[in-house]
């Protein structure tokens, strides 16, 4: 129980701060200060999903990390961390975009505008999740294939006799 403790205190220091500061700028955004950004500047809505979308890859990433690092969870291979940031990014595109849905439907608000845009919330979020891996956790997926490709390549020459 004191190593899941320490590894949430962890995450809330090291990896928090990145889809908090994206809710942030988007609830200033939402409230403006005369008017809702959002209306007028409806293409901010593109880049703070992208935003949001890396944001929270970023957030998982660092976390499962953490996680590992306290030894609270075994995820050594490279390519299950990123499909499992990914997976979980995109649960959490959803989710919002489910909390957009019902927030038009209870608090009247008019965050849908569309299916189609919806749709493309969606689509961005997962572009950002896809950004942050290939930025932060490439290296470690293509040493993972270098180091299968080599322990090919030495059971090969093993079975040739070399």
């Amino acid at each position: 129980m004191q190593k899941w403790r320490k590894a949430i205190t962890l995450i809330i220091q090291k990896a928090l701060w990145y889809p908090l500061g994206v809710f942030l700028v988007h609830q200033l955004a939402a409230s403006g200060f005369r008017a809702n950004l959002y209306d007028v500047y409806p293409w901010l809505d593109i880049p703070m999903h992208l935003a949001g979308g890396f944001a929270m890859a970023v957030f998982i990433g660092i976390s499962l990390r953490v996680l590992a690092s306290e030894e609270c969870i075994a995820l050594d291979d490279a390519v299950v961390r990123a499909v499992l940031i990914l997976s979980l990014t995109t649960t959490a595109a959803v989710i919002w975009e489910f909390a957009e849905w019902s927030c038009d439907r209870v608090l009247a608000t008019r965050s849908q505008v569309s299916l189609d845009d919806t749709m493309l919330d969606v689509l961005l979020g997962m572009v950002g999740g896809t950004t942050s891996i290939l930025l932060f956790e490439s290296r470690a997926i293509v040493a993972r294939f270098r180091r299968k490709a080599r322990v090919k390549e030495g059971v090969a020459l093993g079975d040739a006799g070399c």
